[in-house]
């Protein structure tokens, strides 16, 4: 690996390892920190390294693309609970372990949740963390309407808010109106990192609960409103005086600087099996890259020591697998939570009665789904990686369902004609179909130009469909306006890659109306969360049938009942088959560096997962080659 641009070595020097880091130790000694059994909480979370206990020293070189950051996946998540180790795809309760909280129990119902937290456990500022913290983000921000305007929909059951209550300083209780069954794997996701992300002591400074002259303080701010104020000074990524809970804390806004540093926390409050107070790096660095194409071409000199988001994208596996002995780096492996490369969606609420009664019909998008080449866009697109799939759940998911993943994916013009012929018979002197009002049907697919492979692989689907009589045209677009129009309901149709491979039980968009996701049928999901929402439409009595047991589903601490509903609710899918997929995103990879230890050979990746977090790279450390 080369060395950074100023000409320092970007791992720096190893050092013996005692129960802390020796910078850390000579600042103990100048009397300028506490001793570090004072720093540690009394009973720290103890983390056995994946290969062999490490050594201090050394900063992790790491990418930030777009010149942006996420701290959640680099430096944080620090949630209530977290996932294990390890690979285990089912991201289901039986995964899920204590972490900030030492203890948890939860009611025989699943309505009412205790958490212990550590004593002594303690901010980057060596302050007390307590149940004051959760505290405060329950009363001053969850419960806060200007804060979060609308309810936190994982902590609401049937409209119904949660309560949070502080039995002492270092005992809180979540009560839900009734169970709660997927509370505990939701807030092993990024979504519960927001829980104890929220330092009171410093917060309190800014919100309008706690200081009598908030005006005053916005007027001395950069700010406009203390909204506004509250919220950038509770951003870690842009304001590095806020304390955190992680193992290295930024030195500066990450748009302040090109190469951002996060310095080790001395209150860091996990351990390795000798009791050493981790992490063991004293730092990370991020590499802030406008584009893909300078980002690849660093990681090919050997710029960064990990890489697992961003750039790994299979068309430039062979180019880093050029680089890599040169550059002093291997692959790992990685099994993405999402499960196609590209999901196509017809839009089954749209405002144009002619086209929904069109895009309604399941005999039509079972003809379109006859007529994709998939092994061609496989082939020509997705670098021969994957295979023809639907949307739906991954293998390697315990909600794998193969007739839902492999139904109607054969290419067969032939069967694609009779199916289409079904719905539009009729075609003008062209070969195109004509609707029922005689019309020429036409319709836009709509992308977003983030994703050019998606733009690639609509236009061979756009020549595919062409042959079957379907004049459709591919229509790019920024990722803002993307959202805009489809949260407007204004879209023909449109493509997204495939979530919900793993964790379908969160994220179960593609298999029933459930968020912002269901762009197949939007009006459905307005319903399910407000059935009053002037932009909700009623679903269809099987798709009412599928919310109805997700709600069930919701609401019972059974795991078995949880996981019987879930697969009812893939069975009826199957039927409904309410939109395409193209093809199953195989096992992927990332690069790491030969001298970087106790790395994963082989991850979970994906925003629910938080990438390579539950990993521990607080046990990351370099040897010397």
């Amino acid at each position: 690996m080369s060395t950074d641009p100023g000409g320092r070595s970007p791992r720096g020097t190893a050092q013996g390892k005692g129960k802390e880091a020796p910078e850390l130790a000579a600042q103990v000694k100048q009397g300028s920190l506490p001793a570090v059994k004072e720093r540690l909480p009394a009973t720290p979370m103890v983390i056995t390294p994946l290969e062999e206990t490490g050594r201090y020293g050394g900063q992790l070189n790491l990418l930030g693309l777009a010149e942006t950051v996420d701290v959640n996946t680099t430096l944080g998540y620090e949630n209530l609970v977290r996932w294990k180790p390890g690979v285990d795809t089912d991201l289901t309760a039986d995964q899920v372990i204590p972490n900030v909280a030492e203890k948890v129990e939860a009611s025989a119902d699943g309505a009412e949740y205790t958490f212990t937290l550590r004593r002594g456990m303690r901010w980057s500022d060596g302050r007390p963390f307590g149940a004051d913290d959760i505290l405060f983000w329950y009363e001053a921000v969850a419960s806060n309407r200007e804060l979060t305007p609308i309810p936190i929909d994982w902590l609401v059951i049937d409209g119904e808010p949660f309560t949070v209550e502080k039995v002492d300083d270092h005992t809180v209780v979540f009560r839900f109106p009734q169970p709660n069954g997927l509370f505990m794997v939701n807030l092993a996701t990024q979504r519960g990192t927001v829980i104890t992300d929220f330092p009171a002591h410093y917060m309190k400074q800014f919100h309008p609960d706690h200081v009598a002259d908030i005006d005053d303080v916005v007027k001395g701010s950069d700010s406009d409103t203390w909204i506004d104020l509250f919220l950038s000074k509770a951003n870690r990524a842009e304001n590095p005086e806020r304390p955190v809970i992680d193992a290295w804390r930024l030195t500066s806004a990450i748009s302040d600087s090109g190469r951002p540093v996060a310095e080790r926390n001395p209150y860091y409050w996990k351990v390795d099996q000798d009791g050493s107070q981790l992490p063991y790096l004293d730092s990370v660095a991020f590499d802030l890259v406008q584009d893909p194409e300078t980002a690849v071409l660093k990681a090919t000199n050997g710029d960064f020591h990990l890489v697992d988001v961003g750039i790994n994208q299979i068309r430039n596996k062979p180019v880093f697998a050029r680089s890599r002995e040169k550059a002093g780096y291997d692959f790992f492996e990685t099994i993405p939570q999402q499960m196609n490369q590209m999901i196509l969606m017809v839009n089954l609420t749209h405002k144009d009665p002619a086209l929904r009664e069109i895009f309604a019909n399941r005999d039509f998008r079972i003809g379109l789904s006859h007529a994709i080449n998939r092994q061609e866009i496989i082939n020509a697109v997705f670098q021969r990686q994957g295979e023809p799939w639907q949307a739906a759940p991954r293998p390697e998911s315990p909600y794998y369902n193969e007739k839902l993943a492999k139904q109607y994916t054969e290419y067969d013009l032939d069967v694609a004609n009779d199916f289409l012929d079904k719905v539009l018979p009729d075609k003008d002197a062209g070969g195109i179909r004509l609707r029922p009002d005689g019309e020429k049907l036409f319709f836009q697919v709509e992308v977003t130009t983030s994703f050019p492979d998606l733009i690639d692989a609509l236009e061979l689907v756009r020549a595919h469909w062409r042959k079957v009589g379907i004049d459709m045209r591919v229509k790019s677009e920024d990722q803002s306006l993307f959202f805009e129009r489809m949260e407007a309901n204004a879209h023909d149709a449109c493509v997204w890659i495939g979530g919900g491979g793993l964790g379908a039980t969160m994220d179960p968009f593609y298999y029933m109306p459930y968020n912002f996701n269901t762009r197949y049928a939007m009006s459905w999901y307005y319903w399910y969360f407000d059935p009053d929402d002037k932009r909700a439409e009623e679903p269809p009595p099987e798709t009412r049938r599928q919310i109805a047991m997700y709600r069930e589903m919701l609401s019972t601490g059974d795991q078995q009942r949880q996981h019987d509903l879930m697969r009812q609710i893939m069975d009826i899918a199957v039927e409904q088959f309410y939109c395409m997929g193209i093809a199953l995103r195989k096992r992927e990879y990332g690069i790491v560096a030969n001298d970087l230890r106790n790395t994963a050979k082989v991850a979970v990746t994906g925003w629910l997962h938080a990438n390579l977090m539950p990993e521990n790279p607080q046990t990351y450390y370099f040897v010397e080659q």
